[in-house]
Protein backbone atom coordinates (compact mmCIF):
# COMPACT_ATOMS: atom_id res chain seq x y z
CA UNK A 1 0.00 0.00 0.00
CA UNK A 2 1.23 3.51 -1.05
CA UNK A 3 0.59 4.77 2.99
CA UNK A 4 3.34 1.60 4.08
CA UNK A 5 6.05 2.85 1.88
CA UNK A 6 5.29 6.50 3.05
CA UNK A 7 5.61 5.66 6.59
CA UNK A 8 9.89 6.68 7.34
CA UNK A 9 8.90 9.84 5.55
CA UNK A 10 5.70 11.07 7.35
CA UNK A 11 5.12 12.97 10.35
CA UNK A 12 2.20 14.12 12.59
CA UNK A 13 2.40 17.36 13.57
CA UNK A 14 -0.71 19.56 15.55
CA UNK A 15 -2.78 21.61 13.80
CA UNK A 16 -1.53 24.95 15.20
CA UNK A 17 1.68 23.76 14.31
CA UNK A 18 0.86 22.66 10.56
CA UNK A 19 -0.74 26.47 10.18
CA UNK A 20 2.74 27.67 11.76
CA UNK A 21 5.02 25.67 9.85
CA UNK A 22 3.58 25.00 6.15
CA UNK A 23 0.97 27.56 6.15
CA UNK A 24 1.44 31.13 7.94
CA UNK A 25 5.30 30.87 6.80
CA UNK A 26 3.83 32.06 2.95
CA UNK A 27 2.73 35.13 4.59
CA UNK A 28 -0.53 33.64 4.85
CA UNK A 29 -2.50 35.33 7.55
CA UNK A 30 -4.86 32.71 9.47
CA UNK A 31 -8.50 33.94 10.09
CA UNK A 32 -8.27 35.80 13.85
CA UNK A 33 -10.02 34.10 16.67
CA UNK A 34 -12.53 37.29 16.87
CA UNK A 35 -13.47 37.07 13.04
CA UNK A 36 -13.95 33.12 13.08
CA UNK A 37 -16.36 34.05 15.80
CA UNK A 38 -18.37 36.13 13.78
CA UNK A 39 -18.50 33.76 10.70
CA UNK A 40 -20.05 30.64 13.22
CA UNK A 41 -22.14 33.78 14.63
CA UNK A 42 -23.52 34.11 11.16
CA UNK A 43 -23.34 30.59 10.34
CA UNK A 44 -25.70 29.98 13.41
CA UNK A 45 -28.19 32.30 12.44
CA UNK A 46 -28.86 31.22 9.16
CA UNK A 47 -29.39 27.77 10.62
CA UNK A 48 -25.91 26.45 8.93
CA UNK A 49 -24.70 25.32 12.03
CA UNK A 50 -27.57 23.83 14.65
CA UNK A 51 -28.12 26.63 17.60
CA UNK A 52 -28.35 23.64 20.41
CA UNK A 53 -26.04 20.89 19.50
CA UNK A 54 -22.90 23.12 17.21
CA UNK A 55 -23.24 20.15 14.67
CA UNK A 56 -23.18 21.09 10.67
CA UNK A 57 -26.74 21.06 9.98
CA UNK A 58 -26.37 19.55 6.20
CA UNK A 59 -23.92 16.63 7.92
CA UNK A 60 -26.19 15.96 11.13
CA UNK A 61 -26.21 12.62 11.57
CA UNK A 62 -24.28 11.30 8.92
CA UNK A 63 -20.97 11.11 7.67
CA UNK A 64 -19.16 12.82 4.83
CA UNK A 65 -19.30 11.88 1.55
CA UNK A 66 -18.40 13.20 -2.29
CA UNK A 67 -21.46 12.42 -4.68
CA UNK A 68 -24.36 13.89 -2.20
CA UNK A 69 -23.04 17.83 -2.42
CA UNK A 70 -23.59 18.72 1.23
CA UNK A 71 -19.78 19.00 1.11
CA UNK A 72 -20.59 21.61 -1.51
CA UNK A 73 -22.78 23.05 0.24
CA UNK A 74 -21.24 23.37 3.35
CA UNK A 75 -18.53 25.35 1.84
CA UNK A 76 -20.96 27.10 0.15
CA UNK A 77 -22.16 28.18 3.60
CA UNK A 78 -18.98 29.36 5.00
CA UNK A 79 -17.57 31.46 2.01
CA UNK A 80 -21.51 33.26 1.83
CA UNK A 81 -20.83 33.69 5.91
CA UNK A 82 -16.86 34.79 5.58
CA UNK A 83 -18.05 37.69 2.44
CA UNK A 84 -20.93 38.73 4.85
CA UNK A 85 -18.61 39.22 8.24
CA UNK A 86 -15.14 40.37 6.09
CA UNK A 87 -15.92 41.34 2.26
CA UNK A 88 -12.96 43.45 2.27
CA UNK A 89 -10.73 40.09 2.33
CA UNK A 90 -13.63 37.51 1.49
CA UNK A 91 -15.75 38.78 -1.48
CA UNK A 92 -16.46 36.24 -3.66
CA UNK A 93 -14.43 38.42 -6.68
CA UNK A 94 -10.78 37.78 -4.55
CA UNK A 95 -11.85 33.83 -4.64
CA UNK A 96 -8.10 32.20 -6.22
CA UNK A 97 -9.75 28.74 -6.38
CA UNK A 98 -12.78 26.81 -7.06
CA UNK A 99 -14.37 24.02 -5.07
CA UNK A 100 -15.94 20.98 -7.41
CA UNK A 101 -17.53 17.95 -5.34
CA UNK A 102 -18.37 14.59 -7.69
CA UNK A 103 -18.70 11.28 -7.13
CA UNK A 104 -14.93 9.62 -8.07
CA UNK A 105 -12.88 12.77 -9.60
CA UNK A 106 -10.50 10.34 -12.22
CA UNK A 107 -7.14 11.93 -13.06
CA UNK A 108 -5.76 11.04 -16.34
CA UNK A 109 -2.48 8.64 -16.07
CA UNK A 110 1.00 9.55 -16.52
CA UNK A 111 2.41 5.98 -15.73
CA UNK A 112 0.84 3.45 -17.90
CA UNK A 113 -1.63 1.13 -16.25
CA UNK A 114 -2.19 4.02 -13.18
CA UNK A 115 -4.91 5.89 -12.65
CA UNK A 116 -5.54 8.19 -9.35
CA UNK A 117 -8.86 10.06 -7.49
CA UNK A 118 -10.21 12.55 -5.87
CA UNK A 119 -13.42 13.08 -3.93
CA UNK A 120 -13.42 16.52 -4.71
CA UNK A 121 -10.84 19.59 -5.53
CA UNK A 122 -9.95 22.92 -5.19
CA UNK A 123 -8.30 24.57 -8.18
CA UNK A 124 -7.55 27.60 -9.66
CA UNK A 125 -10.07 29.95 -10.77
CA UNK A 126 -7.60 32.10 -13.29
CA UNK A 127 -4.83 29.91 -14.90
CA UNK A 128 -1.97 31.46 -16.13
CA UNK A 129 -2.38 29.02 -19.45
CA UNK A 130 -4.52 28.35 -22.20
CA UNK A 131 -5.85 24.75 -20.95
CA UNK A 132 -6.40 23.60 -24.23
CA UNK A 133 -3.15 23.79 -25.84
CA UNK A 134 -1.00 20.55 -26.74
CA UNK A 135 2.08 19.15 -24.47
CA UNK A 136 4.96 20.22 -25.38
CA UNK A 137 7.32 20.08 -22.63
CA UNK A 138 4.63 20.88 -19.77
CA UNK A 139 1.94 17.75 -19.31
CA UNK A 140 -1.81 19.03 -19.68
CA UNK A 141 -3.70 16.37 -18.04
CA UNK A 142 -6.67 16.34 -16.81
CA UNK A 143 -9.21 15.92 -14.01
CA UNK A 144 -12.83 14.34 -15.15
CA UNK A 145 -15.94 13.57 -13.12
CA UNK A 146 -18.23 10.69 -13.99
CA UNK A 147 -20.71 11.35 -16.05
CA UNK A 148 -20.30 14.85 -15.96
CA UNK A 149 -18.50 17.40 -19.27
CA UNK A 150 -16.80 18.75 -16.10
CA UNK A 151 -13.03 19.25 -17.08
CA UNK A 152 -10.18 20.40 -14.59
CA UNK A 153 -6.46 20.45 -15.26
CA UNK A 154 -4.54 18.75 -13.35
CA UNK A 155 -1.51 21.57 -12.88
CA UNK A 156 -4.35 23.89 -11.71
CA UNK A 157 -5.12 21.67 -8.24
CA UNK A 158 -4.35 23.49 -5.50
CA UNK A 159 -6.31 21.51 -2.88
CA UNK A 160 -7.50 17.59 -2.77
CA UNK A 161 -10.16 16.00 -0.53
CA UNK A 162 -10.98 12.74 0.13
CA UNK A 163 -14.22 12.33 1.90
CA UNK A 164 -15.52 9.20 3.21
CA UNK A 165 -18.72 8.54 5.45
CA UNK A 166 -17.14 6.09 7.77
CA UNK A 167 -14.19 6.39 10.28
CA UNK A 168 -13.80 2.71 10.23
CA UNK A 169 -9.80 1.45 9.45
CA UNK A 170 -10.82 0.62 5.73
CA UNK A 171 -12.07 4.09 4.75
CA UNK A 172 -9.20 5.64 6.54
CA UNK A 173 -6.92 3.35 4.75
CA UNK A 174 -8.67 4.23 1.33
CA UNK A 175 -8.51 8.24 1.94
CA UNK A 176 -4.74 7.71 3.07
CA UNK A 177 -3.42 6.09 -0.04
CA UNK A 178 -6.02 8.53 -2.22
CA UNK A 179 -4.17 11.21 -0.70
CA UNK A 180 -0.77 10.04 -1.25
CA UNK A 181 -1.34 8.78 -4.76
CA UNK A 182 -3.13 12.20 -6.10
CA UNK A 183 -0.17 13.82 -4.53
CA UNK A 184 2.45 12.18 -6.19
CA UNK A 185 1.07 12.88 -9.97
CA UNK A 186 0.27 16.41 -8.83
CA UNK A 187 3.87 16.68 -8.55
CA UNK A 188 4.98 14.61 -11.56
CA UNK A 189 2.21 16.40 -13.93
CA UNK A 190 3.82 19.94 -13.17
CA UNK A 191 7.14 21.39 -12.03
CA UNK A 192 5.45 24.52 -10.56
CA UNK A 193 4.61 22.49 -7.45
CA UNK A 194 6.25 23.10 -4.49
CA UNK A 195 4.10 21.15 -2.47
CA UNK A 196 0.49 20.19 -2.33
CA UNK A 197 -1.85 19.98 0.33
CA UNK A 198 -4.72 17.99 0.93
CA UNK A 199 -7.72 17.06 3.38
CA UNK A 200 -9.42 13.45 4.51
CA UNK A 201 -12.44 13.46 6.33
CA UNK A 202 -13.61 9.94 7.82
CA UNK A 203 -17.44 10.62 8.64
CA UNK A 204 -16.70 13.64 10.57
CA UNK A 205 -13.03 13.13 11.41
CA UNK A 206 -10.78 15.30 9.90
CA UNK A 207 -6.97 15.77 8.88
CA UNK A 208 -4.88 17.98 7.15
CA UNK A 209 -1.49 17.20 4.89
CA UNK A 210 1.18 18.61 3.11
CA UNK A 211 3.07 16.58 0.80
CA UNK A 212 6.41 17.17 -0.82
CA UNK A 213 8.88 15.18 -2.77
CA UNK A 214 10.99 14.70 0.60
CA UNK A 215 8.34 14.12 3.13
CA UNK A 216 4.51 13.97 4.44
CA UNK A 217 3.14 15.77 7.23
CA UNK A 218 -0.12 15.16 8.27
CA UNK A 219 -1.83 16.65 11.41
CA UNK A 220 -3.75 15.16 14.59
CA UNK A 221 -7.79 14.67 14.10
CA UNK A 222 -9.66 16.94 15.04
CA UNK A 223 -13.78 16.85 14.86
CA UNK A 224 -15.78 18.92 11.94
CA UNK A 225 -17.76 19.48 14.68
CA UNK A 226 -16.46 20.27 17.68
CA UNK A 227 -13.62 22.03 16.05
CA UNK A 228 -16.07 23.80 13.70
CA UNK A 229 -14.07 26.97 13.68
CA UNK A 230 -10.54 24.85 12.18
CA UNK A 231 -13.26 23.00 9.21
CA UNK A 232 -13.44 27.07 8.61
CA UNK A 233 -9.93 27.59 8.55
CA UNK A 234 -8.93 25.44 6.18
CA UNK A 235 -11.74 26.23 3.96
CA UNK A 236 -10.96 29.88 3.70
CA UNK A 237 -7.36 28.96 2.92
CA UNK A 238 -7.98 26.70 -0.22
CA UNK A 239 -10.61 29.09 -1.48
CA UNK A 240 -8.45 32.39 -1.07
CA UNK A 241 -4.38 31.71 -0.25
CA UNK A 242 -2.72 33.34 -3.24
CA UNK A 243 -1.26 30.88 -6.02
CA UNK A 244 2.43 30.46 -4.17
CA UNK A 245 0.36 29.94 -0.80
CA UNK A 246 -0.93 27.10 -2.11
CA UNK A 247 2.51 25.65 -3.24
CA UNK A 248 3.07 27.18 -6.66
CA UNK A 249 6.62 28.47 -7.20
CA UNK A 250 5.97 32.20 -8.86
CA UNK A 251 9.54 31.44 -10.66
CA UNK A 252 8.04 28.70 -12.86
CA UNK A 253 5.55 29.62 -15.58
CA UNK A 254 3.54 27.38 -18.42
CA UNK A 255 3.26 29.17 -21.94
CA UNK A 256 1.76 28.68 -24.65
CA UNK A 257 3.62 28.92 -28.12
CA UNK A 258 2.44 27.91 -31.51
CA UNK A 259 -0.63 26.01 -29.30
CA UNK A 260 2.12 24.00 -27.53
CA UNK A 261 2.63 24.43 -23.69
CA UNK A 262 5.97 25.48 -22.44
CA UNK A 263 7.83 26.15 -19.20
CA UNK A 264 9.75 29.71 -18.71
CA UNK A 265 12.10 29.70 -15.86
CA UNK A 266 13.37 32.60 -13.59
CA UNK A 267 16.84 32.25 -13.21
CA UNK A 268 19.32 34.24 -11.18
CA UNK A 269 22.52 33.19 -12.35
CA UNK A 270 25.97 33.53 -9.93
CA UNK A 271 27.02 36.96 -10.49
CA UNK A 272 23.55 38.28 -9.81
CA UNK A 273 22.05 38.72 -13.33
CA UNK A 274 17.94 37.68 -13.80
CA UNK A 275 17.07 35.47 -16.93
CA UNK A 276 14.17 33.74 -18.07
CA UNK A 277 15.19 31.01 -19.99
CA UNK A 278 12.01 28.73 -22.19
CA UNK A 279 11.80 24.67 -22.59
CA UNK A 280 12.36 23.42 -26.22
CA UNK A 281 12.28 19.58 -25.46
CA UNK A 282 12.61 17.09 -22.15
CA UNK A 283 16.23 15.93 -22.77
CA UNK A 284 15.61 13.67 -19.38
CA UNK A 285 12.50 12.98 -17.68
CA UNK A 286 12.40 10.56 -14.77
CA UNK A 287 8.48 9.75 -13.51
CA UNK A 288 9.35 8.83 -10.08
CA UNK A 289 6.62 6.48 -9.40
CA UNK A 290 6.43 7.03 -5.84
CA UNK A 291 5.76 10.38 -4.23
CA UNK A 292 8.87 10.56 -2.35
CA UNK A 293 11.61 9.71 -4.36
CA UNK A 294 13.49 12.66 -5.83
CA UNK A 295 12.09 13.40 -9.54
CA UNK A 296 14.27 14.92 -12.22
CA UNK A 297 13.58 16.44 -15.34
CA UNK A 298 16.32 17.98 -17.68
CA UNK A 299 15.23 20.69 -20.03
CA UNK A 300 17.15 21.86 -23.62
CA UNK A 301 16.04 25.84 -23.17
CA UNK A 302 17.39 29.36 -24.72
CA UNK A 303 17.43 32.43 -23.14
CA UNK A 304 14.01 34.13 -23.83
CA UNK A 305 16.12 37.40 -24.79
CA UNK A 306 18.23 36.25 -27.12
CA UNK A 307 15.58 33.09 -28.50
CA UNK A 308 17.91 32.48 -31.70
CA UNK A 309 21.11 32.05 -29.17
CA UNK A 310 22.43 28.66 -28.17
CA UNK A 311 20.54 25.88 -26.55
CA UNK A 312 21.21 25.05 -23.10
CA UNK A 313 20.37 22.38 -20.40
CA UNK A 314 18.10 23.60 -17.21
CA UNK A 315 17.80 20.80 -14.97
CA UNK A 316 14.67 20.45 -12.25
CA UNK A 317 15.30 18.84 -9.21
CA UNK A 318 13.87 18.11 -5.75
CA UNK A 319 15.77 19.78 -2.96
CA UNK A 320 15.72 18.17 0.43
CA UNK A 321 14.81 19.63 3.53
CA UNK A 322 18.20 18.48 4.62
CA UNK A 323 20.13 21.68 6.46
CA UNK A 324 23.43 21.07 5.51
CA UNK A 325 22.44 21.51 1.59
CA UNK A 326 23.54 24.32 0.01
CA UNK A 327 23.77 25.81 -3.42
CA UNK A 328 25.54 23.74 -5.72
CA UNK A 329 28.18 26.41 -7.20
CA UNK A 330 29.24 26.79 -3.59
CA UNK A 331 29.81 23.28 -2.71
CA UNK A 332 31.63 22.67 -6.57
CA UNK A 333 33.70 25.60 -5.33
CA UNK A 334 34.76 23.70 -2.35
CA UNK A 335 35.51 20.99 -4.48
CA UNK A 336 37.69 22.60 -6.86
CA UNK A 337 40.28 23.72 -4.06
CA UNK A 338 40.36 20.16 -2.21
CA UNK A 339 41.09 19.34 -5.53
CA UNK A 340 44.17 21.98 -6.06
CA UNK A 341 45.57 20.77 -2.77
CA UNK A 342 45.59 17.00 -4.38
CA UNK A 343 46.75 17.53 -8.40
CA UNK A 344 48.90 19.08 -10.65
CA UNK A 345 48.11 21.90 -11.92
CA UNK A 346 47.29 19.44 -15.80
CA UNK A 347 45.31 17.26 -13.69
CA UNK A 348 43.34 20.24 -12.43
CA UNK A 349 42.42 21.84 -15.91
CA UNK A 350 41.55 18.59 -17.17
CA UNK A 351 38.85 17.24 -14.07
CA UNK A 352 37.63 20.74 -14.69
CA UNK A 353 35.89 19.90 -17.65
CA UNK A 354 33.65 17.20 -16.22
CA UNK A 355 31.91 19.59 -14.10
CA UNK A 356 29.37 21.89 -15.33
CA UNK A 357 30.22 25.70 -15.70
CA UNK A 358 26.45 26.32 -16.12
CA UNK A 359 24.80 23.96 -18.13
CA UNK A 360 26.00 21.27 -20.46
CA UNK A 361 23.80 21.09 -23.50
CA UNK A 362 23.01 17.45 -23.72
CA UNK A 363 22.36 14.22 -21.83
CA UNK A 364 23.88 10.73 -22.51
CA UNK A 365 22.60 9.20 -25.53
CA UNK A 366 21.33 5.66 -25.95
CA UNK A 367 23.99 4.54 -28.08
CA UNK A 368 25.73 2.01 -25.89
CA UNK A 369 29.36 2.98 -27.07
CA UNK A 370 28.73 6.03 -26.14
CA UNK A 371 26.82 5.08 -22.46
CA UNK A 372 29.59 3.35 -21.48
CA UNK A 373 32.17 5.45 -22.55
CA UNK A 374 30.44 8.13 -20.57
CA UNK A 375 30.72 5.70 -17.54
CA UNK A 376 33.94 5.49 -17.73
CA UNK A 377 34.58 9.17 -17.61
CA UNK A 378 32.43 9.43 -14.40
CA UNK A 379 34.30 6.56 -12.31
CA UNK A 380 37.60 8.87 -13.32
CA UNK A 381 35.66 11.75 -11.86
CA UNK A 382 35.03 10.40 -9.12
CA UNK A 383 38.00 8.71 -8.23
CA UNK A 384 39.45 12.30 -8.59
CA UNK A 385 36.90 13.39 -5.98
CA UNK A 386 37.70 10.52 -4.08
CA UNK A 387 41.53 11.77 -3.78
CA UNK A 388 40.37 15.08 -3.14
CA UNK A 389 38.30 13.59 0.00
CA UNK A 390 34.94 13.90 -1.78
CA UNK A 391 31.53 11.55 -2.58
CA UNK A 392 29.28 12.92 -4.67
CA UNK A 393 26.38 10.72 -3.21
CA UNK A 394 23.83 10.87 -5.92
CA UNK A 395 25.39 9.22 -9.17
CA UNK A 396 22.50 8.62 -11.71
CA UNK A 397 21.53 9.09 -15.22
CA UNK A 398 19.93 12.35 -14.68
CA UNK A 399 22.88 13.74 -13.14
CA UNK A 400 25.26 12.54 -16.37
CA UNK A 401 25.26 14.45 -19.45
CA UNK A 402 27.49 14.76 -22.47
CA UNK A 403 28.47 17.62 -24.51
CA UNK A 404 29.38 17.50 -27.83
CA UNK A 405 32.90 18.90 -28.16
CA UNK A 406 33.95 17.98 -32.23
CA UNK A 407 30.80 17.05 -34.31
CA UNK A 408 33.21 16.04 -37.35
CA UNK A 409 35.14 13.17 -34.97
CA UNK A 410 34.46 9.50 -34.56
CA UNK A 411 36.62 9.41 -31.32
CA UNK A 412 34.89 9.14 -28.76
CA UNK A 413 37.10 11.06 -26.24
CA UNK A 414 37.37 13.96 -29.22
CA UNK A 415 33.97 14.30 -30.09
CA UNK A 416 32.25 14.50 -26.17
CA UNK A 417 32.95 15.76 -23.13
CA UNK A 418 31.49 13.93 -19.71
CA UNK A 419 29.57 16.25 -17.14
CA UNK A 420 28.67 15.18 -13.71
CA UNK A 421 26.13 17.18 -12.43
CA UNK A 422 24.10 18.42 -9.36
CA UNK A 423 26.27 18.54 -6.16
CA UNK A 424 23.82 18.97 -4.21
CA UNK A 425 24.51 16.19 -1.73
CA UNK A 426 28.21 16.18 -2.67
CA UNK A 427 30.31 16.09 1.10
CA UNK A 428 33.38 15.97 2.35
CA UNK A 429 34.33 12.44 3.19
CA UNK A 430 35.08 13.28 6.66
CA UNK A 431 32.13 15.51 7.55
CA UNK A 432 29.42 12.94 6.44
CA UNK A 433 27.01 12.57 9.60
CA UNK A 434 23.82 11.18 8.63
CA UNK A 435 22.97 9.30 4.59
CA UNK A 436 19.31 8.20 5.31
CA UNK A 437 17.71 8.93 2.31
CA UNK A 438 20.39 10.63 0.32
CA UNK A 439 20.71 9.97 -3.22
CA UNK A 440 17.93 8.69 -6.07
CA UNK A 441 16.99 5.47 -4.66
CA UNK A 442 17.15 3.00 -7.89
CA UNK A 443 20.86 3.86 -8.50
CA UNK A 444 21.64 3.85 -4.74
CA UNK A 445 24.57 1.38 -3.28
CA UNK A 446 22.48 -1.76 -1.57
CA UNK A 447 24.75 -0.81 1.83
CA UNK A 448 22.95 2.64 1.73
CA UNK A 449 19.68 1.60 1.34
CA UNK A 450 20.26 -0.77 4.31
CA UNK A 451 22.17 1.83 6.12
CA UNK A 452 24.43 -1.06 6.81
CA UNK A 453 28.29 -2.42 6.07
CA UNK A 454 27.26 -5.34 4.97
CA UNK A 455 30.79 -6.40 3.61
CA UNK A 456 32.65 -5.59 6.68
CA UNK A 457 34.01 -8.38 8.57
CA UNK A 458 31.61 -9.64 10.90
CA UNK A 459 34.51 -11.81 12.60
CA UNK A 460 36.09 -9.02 13.84
CA UNK A 461 33.70 -7.92 16.61
CA UNK A 462 35.28 -4.55 17.71
CA UNK A 463 35.19 -2.67 13.78
CA UNK A 464 33.50 0.30 14.75
CA UNK A 465 31.49 -0.28 11.39
CA UNK A 466 29.27 -2.56 12.89
CA UNK A 467 27.84 0.27 14.90
CA UNK A 468 27.79 2.94 12.57
CA UNK A 469 26.97 3.44 8.80
CA UNK A 470 28.88 6.17 6.87
CA UNK A 471 28.94 6.81 2.99
CA UNK A 472 32.43 6.16 1.24
CA UNK A 473 33.71 6.30 -2.50
CA UNK A 474 32.75 2.56 -3.06
CA UNK A 475 28.97 3.28 -3.09
CA UNK A 476 29.64 6.50 -5.92
CA UNK A 477 30.85 3.45 -7.77
CA UNK A 478 28.11 1.10 -6.80
CA UNK A 479 25.60 3.93 -7.99
CA UNK A 480 27.74 4.10 -11.89
CA UNK A 481 27.20 0.29 -12.12
CA UNK A 482 23.30 0.32 -11.38
CA UNK A 483 23.48 2.73 -14.25
CA UNK A 484 24.60 0.72 -16.40
CA UNK A 485 22.60 -2.42 -15.20
CA UNK A 486 19.40 -0.10 -15.30
CA UNK A 487 20.49 0.78 -19.02
CA UNK A 488 21.38 -3.15 -20.03
CA UNK A 489 17.74 -4.11 -18.93
CA UNK A 490 15.60 -1.44 -20.56
CA UNK A 491 17.33 -1.95 -24.29
CA UNK A 492 16.99 -5.05 -26.39
CA UNK A 493 19.81 -6.30 -29.10
CA UNK A 494 18.04 -5.62 -32.71
CA UNK A 495 20.13 -8.97 -33.37
CA UNK A 496 18.35 -10.81 -30.98
CA UNK A 497 15.01 -9.20 -31.37
CA UNK A 498 14.77 -10.04 -35.50
CA UNK A 499 16.32 -13.71 -34.98
CA UNK A 500 13.77 -14.40 -32.23
CA UNK A 501 10.52 -16.14 -32.99
CA UNK A 502 8.41 -13.27 -31.54
CA UNK A 503 6.54 -15.59 -29.02
CA UNK A 504 9.59 -16.86 -27.32
CA UNK A 505 10.80 -13.06 -27.69
CA UNK A 506 7.46 -11.86 -26.13
CA UNK A 507 8.07 -13.65 -22.97
CA UNK A 508 11.29 -12.73 -22.50
CA UNK A 509 11.08 -9.63 -22.66
CA UNK A 510 8.28 -9.65 -20.12
CA UNK A 511 10.29 -11.43 -17.95
CA UNK A 512 12.85 -9.36 -18.56
CA UNK A 513 10.73 -5.89 -17.88
CA UNK A 514 9.08 -8.04 -14.70
CA UNK A 515 12.56 -8.16 -13.77
CA UNK A 516 14.02 -4.54 -14.08
CA UNK A 517 11.21 -3.62 -12.15
CA UNK A 518 12.56 -5.74 -8.64
CA UNK A 519 15.86 -4.90 -9.37
CA UNK A 520 15.65 -1.26 -9.84
CA UNK A 521 12.58 -0.76 -7.70
CA UNK A 522 12.16 3.15 -6.96
CA UNK A 523 12.17 2.58 -3.55
CA UNK A 524 14.89 3.52 -0.42
CA UNK A 525 14.62 0.38 0.85
CA UNK A 526 15.33 -1.57 -1.72
CA UNK A 527 14.40 -4.89 -2.90
CA UNK A 528 15.33 -8.55 -1.91
CA UNK A 529 15.97 -9.25 -5.73
CA UNK A 530 18.36 -5.77 -5.80
CA UNK A 531 20.72 -6.86 -2.63
CA UNK A 532 21.08 -10.51 -4.59
CA UNK A 533 22.10 -9.41 -7.66
CA UNK A 534 25.26 -7.55 -5.68
CA UNK A 535 25.57 -10.04 -2.78
CA UNK A 536 24.56 -14.10 -3.73
CA UNK A 537 26.07 -15.58 -7.11
CA UNK A 538 22.49 -16.41 -7.77
CA UNK A 539 21.63 -13.30 -7.89
CA UNK A 540 24.46 -12.81 -10.84
CA UNK A 541 22.73 -16.02 -12.66
CA UNK A 542 19.29 -14.23 -13.03
CA UNK A 543 21.16 -11.16 -13.98
CA UNK A 544 22.96 -13.10 -16.71
CA UNK A 545 20.20 -15.01 -17.73
CA UNK A 546 18.20 -11.77 -18.64
CA UNK A 547 21.40 -10.14 -20.43
CA UNK A 548 21.80 -13.66 -22.36
CA UNK A 549 17.54 -13.17 -23.25
CA UNK A 550 18.19 -9.85 -24.53
CA UNK A 551 21.54 -9.98 -26.67
CA UNK A 552 22.32 -13.30 -26.69
CA UNK A 553 24.60 -16.09 -25.40
CA UNK A 554 27.95 -14.64 -27.04
CA UNK A 555 27.53 -11.30 -26.19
Amino acid sequence: MESLTARPYSQQCSVPEFYETYVESTNYERVPTRTLARIISVLRRRGDIDRSTGEWTDLHGKGVASNDGRMKALYDHVLGAAAEVCPRRFSPDKKTTTYTCSSGLETAADIPGTTYYADAVSYLAQPSYTREATPGTAHNHVVTAQGQSRIVYTADVGMTWGLTPFADSSHIQRNEDQTLYAAQHILYNDIRHTCQFAVTIEGSSVRLWYHTRSRTIFTERFDLHKHSDELIQIILFSSFASPAQLGFDPAVHRVVVGNELYYQFDVVHRDGTCHQYQSVEIEYEDAASNLHCQAMRVFKVVDCGNLSGPCRVLQDYWRSNDAEVSEEGKIQDAIFCAMEETMTEDELIDIRRHFMTLLADGVVAYDPATFFFALYQVIQVLDKMRRAGYVHRDVSLGNIMLQCMDTSSTNLSERYITKLADLEYARAYDKIANDRGVGTSVFMAVEVQAQEHIFANCREEELLTHNYFAYNPLHDVESALWCAIYFALRRCSRRVLESTDWKVMRDFLLEAESYERAVCAPCTSGSPQRRALIIRPYGLCLFRKQLSHLYGDDC
